[in-house]
């Protein structure tokens, strides 16, 4: 009897500590142009992975309704990396590479994908994308033979920081691009965000895609 007692003691003692889920929110939204203004991006998708090891194989996917809304239910409290994928937007290669950077650590924990062993790529476009800001921004055309000449220059660059970075993006893991819809540079945007569930509460995140790229 004792026995029984203490099995039910230390079942009912793991179930009052197990924490209570959270619940995730958000609008996506995007903008035609400046004139018609916020536009739902319907059908977004969206994916929310957790990075901690303790909730490691937890992901959660679904889409944004006619209003661009979504909602999430019963997620365990712990960090994760929430990836959102426009169904009307679409990012230059550049973009998509500087969302890789950026969250790096995350996909290499979650994916086991290292980026960083690209450095020197990584470093060319850099350096491509440093030129072409100097280029852009000079006032001083006569330098380059006039404004069409500069025009040329710069667009140069730019045409050089789009090929390497998407050529960079085609090194993905299959799996990755299968997950992320990146199956090329010219993919459409993607936002990436690590937020927190904490126990019982409602996150709420707002996406907004801006324009579209093409």
């Amino acid at each position: 009897m004792k026995k029984y007692l203490l099995i039910l003691i230390t079942i009912l003692s793991v179930i009052s500590c197990s924490k209570k889920p959270g619940k995730l929110t958000g609008n996506v939204y995007w903008k035609y142009n400046n004139y018609v203004g916020n536009k739902p991006d319907a059908g977004a998708k969206i994916l929310l992975f957790a990075v901690e090891k303790k909730q490691k194989d937890s992901i959660f996917e679904t889409t944004t309704d006619v209003n661009g809304n979504y909602t999430i239910n019963d997620i365990p409290p712990a960090k994760y990396l929430l990836v959102i994928q426009s169904e009307n937007t679409t990012d230059s290669p550049k973009e998509h590479l500087d969302n890789l950077r950026n969250y790096s650590t995350e996909i290499k924990q979650l994916f086991g994908f290292d980026l960083n062993k690209y450095a020197s790529i990584l470093q060319e476009i850099d350096n491509d994308y440093k030129k072409y800001e100097e280029i852009l921004t000079d006032n001083d055309y006569t330098k380059y033979g006039g404004i069409s000449n500069k025009i040329d220059e710069y667009e140069k660059y730019q045409k050089s920081i789009d090929e390497k970075s998407a050529n960079l993006i085609d090194k993905l893991p299959k799996e990755l691009k299968i997950k992320f819809g990146l199956y090329t540079g010219y993919s459409k945007s993607l936002e990436f965000t690590n937020i927190e569930i904490k126990e019982e509460k409602t996150i709420n995140q707002n996406t907004d895609f801006g324009t579209t790229y093409m």
